[in-house]
């Protein structure tokens, strides 16, 4: 029996779809092929994600962990302390 279905899974042989999604460093809108939605820390360009870091923080009263992406030290920690002053580096 020969196969008609013109759905994606069969002619390209993956399941998912294109998404857009805009850069949450330089703010380009970017496509990406994927199942599911891309986390938050992961929203970043194909350039930007080479440019970039992610660092741990943990919170000093809630023992929470939280991930901050950015190009250096100095800046994971400006913004990491923007979001709360509690955030300390995660020592291993």
């Amino acid at each position: 029996m020969i196969n008609t279905s013109r759905c994606r899974e069969k002619t390209e042989g993956w399941l998912g779809r294109r998404r857009n999604f805009i850069c949450s460093e330089c703010h380009q809108k970017f496509q990406t092929d994927t199942l599911n939605p891309l986390p938050e820390i992961d929203r970043v360009c194909f350039t930007c994600r080479v440019r970039t870091y992610v660092y741990t923080f943990t919170n000093t009263k809630t023992g929470r962990d939280k991930q901050v992406r950015a190009s250096n030290v100095e800046l994971a920690t400006l913004r990491a302390w923007r979001i709360s002053p509690n955030l300390t580096f995660k020592i291993l």
